[in-house]
């Protein structure tokens, strides 16, 4: 079972960086704004805490996220930045928005990202379309395959042109089966991050159906550059109660379809991540079993 992972998403000076920050990931040092910045970042999961806590667990092991850090859409992308794009199991995408109340800016921000994301996706697609066109020996060895390929690509092109939120979810089932593999943007799990100008924490965006959680990126950012015993008085002086990670990331984490459960013992307390629908057996203990 692969470690959950998101690519970081969204059009220049949206705060992406921000955001990574904020959830508890530490970039390297060396990061470029032109290349992809991964962060191996934990779960600050209260559940995890208080089942050690209750257990007397000797330590604590959270589930951790790969997290991309990669350039604003919009622009020409990298291919290097492209790869993590499609590599990853799912997109995190990050919009400005004013206040908690602008509600419609952040409906209407997010949807001009994922309008950004189906132009990528339509890009590629006509290079697709293009090269199967011209493999003349694969419409010779496999004309039915080949058709078959040809006519799910077509129908994913007319699916999002057309537009909406989920739009290859109107697919049918076989034509979305032909296109695994693809790594279509417009395919992935999708969870929006609105970076507040203002304080303010809340989950979900009124009008939009999708997963999403809103908090101001940069002060929160700013508070775990402090020293750990610094960080509630610099809260308290911002009117902020409690960080965003630990509120952020349930939302995110059943974003991807994935469940947690945990393992308590004497010696270490630890979540696991594990995807919606799956059995204990064998899937629990291919989990298990891999760490």
């Amino acid at each position: 079972m692969r470690v959950p992972s998101f690519a970081v998403v969204g059009l220049p000076r949206a705060g992406k960086t921000s955001v990574v920050k904020a959830l508890g990931g530490a970039l390297p040092a060396s990061a470029r704004q032109d290349r992809p910045a991964l962060s191996s970042t934990p779960w600050p999961d209260p559940v995890l805490a208080d089942l050690a806590r209750t257990e007397g667990s000797a330590k604590t092991t959270p589930i951790r996220f790969e997290v991309w850090d990669l350039p604003g859409l919009g622009g020409e992308f990298p291919a290097a930045c492209l790869e993590c794009l499609q590599g990853a199991e799912g997109l995190l995408g990050v919009v400005p928005v004013a206040r908690l109340s602008a509600t419609d800016e952040a409906r209407a921000a997010v949807r001009v990202l994922q309008a950004e994301i189906r132009l990528m996706d339509l890009a590629y697609l006509e290079t697709r379309l293009a090269n199967l066109e011209a493999d003349r020996k694969k419409a010779r060895r496999d004309p039915e395959g080949h058709a078959r390929s040809a006519r799910a690509l077509q129908a994913c092109r007319a699916a999002l042109e057309a537009g909406g939120d989920r739009p290859l979810d109107a697919l049918p089932e076989e034509e979305r089966r032909a296109l695994v593999g693809e790594g279509l943007l417009s395919g992935k799990p999708f969870a929006a991050v609105g970076n507040l100008r203002e304080e303010g924490m809340a989950a979900g965006i009124e009008g939009w159906d999708g997963p999403a959680v809103r908090f101001p990126a940069l002060p929160e950012a700013e508070i775990l550059d402090l020293p750990e015993e610094e960080r509630p008085a610099y809260r308290e002086a911002l009117g902020r109660r409690e960080p965003a990670a630990p509120a952020a990331w349930p939302v995110l984490h059943v974003a991807l379809g994935r469940i947690r459960f945990f393992t308590i013992g004497d010696t270490e307390a630890r979540a696991w991540s594990l995807r919606a629908g799956a059995s204990a057996l064998p899937d629990g203990y291919a989990v298990l079993g891999h760490n």
